[in-house]
């Protein structure tokens, strides 16, 4: 992830970047966002291994999945499974009707976790 690094900063200052630049920022972003994620959570899984554990893989070639569905399902795989399980699905129970209010909740709960607040 590190090589990557500067495309944390691009962002910083768009108003004095180009349109490709910025385009080419946000697609380095979103390598460097994976690669930070999946390289802890590889190490985790190797410390874990190492002490005879066996944890879960958390990613699973995220960005070479063929639609929405599948990225959502190989990205944070164990977040994922743990909402999706004790959230989402406890909340449908098997009513459409219920569906949103379950998305915007369990949305809701991932952002929570991954530390996002109102302030601008």
């Amino acid at each position: 992830a590190a090589p990557l690094a500067w495309s944390t900063e691009i962002f910083a200052v768009a108003d004095s970047n180009s349109v490709p630049r910025l385009w080419i920022g946000l697609i380095a972003y979103g390598w460097y966002f994976y690669a930070n994620f999946a390289g802890y959570s590889d190490i985790a899984v190797g410390a874990g291994r190492l002490m005879g554990g066996n944890i879960q893989e958390n990613f699973a070639r995220p960005y070479f999945q063929t639609g929405p569905s599948a990225f959502w399902n190989g990205w944070h795989i164990s977040l994922t499974r743990l909402l999706r399980v004790n959230v989402f699905t406890p909340i449908t129970m098997g009513r459409p009707s219920r569906q949103a209010a379950a998305a915007m909740l369990t949305m809701l709960l991932i952002g929570l976790w991954h530390g996002v607040n109102l302030a601008a």
